[in-house]
C-alpha cells in the first residue's frame, strides 16, 4: 500500500508544471472501527504527521481526519441519501457570506418544480429525504388540514406568504446561472409542507413554495439550521434528540437484528405509519425512557407521576454518548416480551400498574450480577444474558411469571398505583430480589 502510495505521488509530481493553482491538497483519513475520543497521544501523533508533511513542502495544505464508527455509520448512511437534482432558481437572492456556510440562497420556487426536486423518477416521494427532520409526516392534523384547504381553494396563489417554507441543505452545489445541481441534499425543514404538496399535486397551478437552499458540510452549522427552523413550528425541546447521533444509531442497531427479535425505535414521530410493521415492535422514544429507567437505573417509580425527572436524565445519565446500546435494546425487548405477556392473559392484568417495577423485577433476576458500566464491553455480555431468556417463549413466560411473584410478595395484595408506583416500593422490589438470588445461590 505505501509502495503504491509513493508511485501515486511520484507520477503527479512528475506533471507538477501543470499544477496552475500551486501544490496540490493532502487529504489523510485514519479510520477506526473503534472510537476516536481524542487520546492525547493519538492527537499529538495527528498533529506532528501532518506537521511533517507540511514541512516537505510539497502540498498547498494538508488536513487528517480521524474517523470512528459513529463517523463511518454517518458516512453510510450520507451514500445512501446521495442524491442529486438539477432544477431552475430564478426567483433568488444571494445570502451573504456566512462563516461554515458555502452558499446560500433565498427565494420561491413554482410548487410542481420542488416537487421534481422530492421524488423520485417514478413520481413517488422520496422518504429518505427527509431523514434529518425532527417528525415525520403526521398525516391531516390541524395545520396540515389548513395548508391543504390554502391549496383547494381560490386564493392558492396567496400560499407563498402565508407558509413557512422549506429548508433544503445541500452538501454539494454548483450553479450556472439560474440552473442549479444540488447533491446529497437534505430536506431539513418543511416535511410537513412537503407532503401536503404531493398529495394535492392536481391542485398546485399558480402555487409558488418559500425556499432556503442552504450548501454546507459543517455538521454544526447543520445541526443549529435544524434546531433553528423547527423552533418555529410547535416542536417539543425532547424531539430534537432524533437529531443526534446516538437516536440514529439506536434506529439501525434496533432493525439490525434478525426478524422475530427486531424492533423498530421511532426516532421522529410517525415515521413507520405507511410501512408494514408490526405495531408492537414499534418502540416510541417515551417508552424506551420509562424501560430503560426502570430497568437499568432502578427508578420504575418515575416513569409515570415524576416523568419528567426522568425525560432529564436524557443525555446526562442515559442516551449518553459512548453508552453501549444493548441495554437499549434489552429494556425495549423487555417491554414489548412483558406487553405480550398482557395481551395474550399469561400474566394477570392486575399486574399492571406495576409494570416498570416488573421490568426492574425482571432484570434483577435474568441478571443478578452487579451493573457493569454503561460504555464497557462487560455491559455487552450482561445484557446478552438477558436477552438470551426474552428471546425464547418458555425461559421469558417463567422470568416474568418470577417477577410477578416478587410483585406480589412487595405488594401484599396492594396492588393500586399509589402503593406500587413509590420510590420504597421499587426498593423494596430490589430487596425482595437480592433476597431469592441469595437463597439460590448461598455461597
Amino acid at each position: 500500500m505505501i509502495k503504491g502510495a509513493a508511485y501515486i505521488m511520484e507520477e503527479i509530481y512528475r506533471r507538477s508544471s501543470k499544477f496552475v493553482r500551486g501544490n496540490p491538497s493532502c487529504r489523510l483519513y485514519y479510520v477506526t472501527t473503534g472510537r476516536w475520543q481524542n487520546d492525547q497521544a493519538l492527537e499529538a501523533r495527528r498533529i506532528a504527521e501532518v506537521k511533517d508533511l507540511q514541512a516537505t513542502g510539497l502540498f498547498g495544505d494538508v488536513e487528517m481526519f480521524p474517523i470512528g464508527a459513529d463517523g463511518i455509520q454517518r458516512l453510510y448512511n450520507q451514500t445512501k441519501n446521495a442524491i442529486s437534482r438539477e432544477f431552475l432558481f430564478q426567483n433568488r437572492t444571494v445570502v451573504p457570506e456566512i462563516a461554515g456556510v458555502r452558499e446560500a440562497h433565498l427565494g420561491f420556487l413554482p410548487a410542481t418544480e420542488f416537487l421534481n426536486i422530492i421524488c423520485d423518477e417514478d413520481g413517488d416521494i422520496i422518504k429518505t429525504l427527509f431523514y434529518e427532520n425532527v417528525r415525520d409526516w403526521q398525516n391531516y392534523n390541524e395545520v396540515n388540514s389548513e395548508i391543504k384547504t390554502t391549496l383547494l381553494s381560490e386564493d392558492r396563489d396567496r400560499f407563498v406568504l402565508m407558509n413557512n417554507g422549506i429548508t433544503i441543505i445541500a452538501r454539494t452545489l454548483q450553479t450556472t446561472a439560474n440552473r442549479f445541481m444540488i447533491g446529497d441534499f437534505q430536506v431539513v425543514n418543511g416535511c410537513q409542507t412537503s407532503h401536503v404538496l404531493f398529495d394535492n399535486k392536481s391542485f398546485l397551478e399558480g402555487v409558488r413554495v418559500p425556499v432556503r437552499l442552504i450548501s454546507t458540510q459543517d455538521e454544526g452549522v447543520i445541526t443549529a439550521i435544524i434546531r433553528a427552523t423547527n423552533r418555529q413550528t410547535e416542536v417539543k425541546g425532547e424531539q430534537f434528540f432524533a437529531l443526534t447521533d446516538f437516536a440514529k444509531n439506536l434506529e439501525r442497531f434496533f432493525q439490525a437484528f434478525p426478524t422475530g427479535r427486531q424492533l423498530y425505535y421511532e426516532r421522529r414521530s410517525r415515521q413507520y405509519d405507511s410501512q408494514a410493521i408490526e405495531k408492537t415492535r414499534i418502540v416510541v422514544h417515551a417508552s424506551l425512557v420509562r424501560a430503560f429507567g426502570a430497568m437499568f437505573l432502578g427508578e420504575a417509580h418515575r416513569t409515570t407521576r415524576d416523568f419528567s425527572a426522568l425525560v432529564a436524565k436524557v443525555g446526562r445519565e442515559m442516551f449518553v454518548d459512548g453508552d453501549r446500546l444493548e441495554p437499549y435494546y434489552t429494556a425495549a425487548f423487555a417491554l414489548y416480551k412483558l406487553e405480550y405477556q398482557f395481551r395474550n392473559q399469561r400474566l394477570d392484568s392486575k399486574y399492571k400498574p406495576a409494570r416498570f417495577a416488573l421490568l426492574y423485577a425482571a432484570r434483577l433476576l435474568a441478571n443478578p450480577s452487579p451493573l457493569p458500566p454503561r460504555n464497557s464491553r462487560e455491559m455487552e455480555r450482561y445484557c446478552a444474558q438477558i436477552d438470551s431468556i426474552l428471546w425464547e417463549s418458555n425461559k421469558a413466560d417463567d422470568l416474568f411469571a418470577s417477577a410477578a411473584q416478587v410483585i406480589e410478595d412487595v405488594a401484599g395484595g396492594k396492588l393500586d398505583t399509589d402503593n406500587v408506583r413509590t420510590q420504597p416500593f421499587t426498593e423494596a422490589v430490589e430487596k425482595r430480589c437480592r433476597e431469592i438470588m441469595q437463597s439460590k445461590n448461598p455461597d
